[in-house]
């Protein structure tokens, strides 16, 4: 799970990028020629961190679903599926809306 632990650096260290050219964008006269460039600058990045969040969510579906396969394994009473389960709802947790 190493993977969840670096991803939200990465949203955080893009979504940063974003906000600092937004603010750029918004001080920038309309028809500065620089505008346009950081305008599709910021397309780029929003759709690079769309695609990263539906990579991450449907990794974390995938971890869920082996889990839930596990549990069917897992006899009743086991301590083991009071785990299980609490990691399924910890990883539903991070699945972006």
């Amino acid at each position: 799970m190493s993977d969840n632990k670096a991803a939200p650096g990465t949203f955080e260290m893009l979504n940063r990028s974003m906000d600092e050219i937004a603010r750029e964008i918004g001080e920038m006269n309309p028809d500065d020629p620089v505008r346009a460039l950081r305008l599709r600058e910021l397309c780029a990045l929003s759709q690079l961190t769309r695609s990263l969040n539906i990579e991450r969510n449907k990794m974390i579906r995938e971890r869920m679903d082996a889990l839930a396969r596990e549990i069917l394994t897992v006899p009743k009473g086991d301590p083991r599926r009071a785990t299980i389960v609490g990691e399924i709802l910890r990883l539903s947790e991070l699945i972006s809306k």
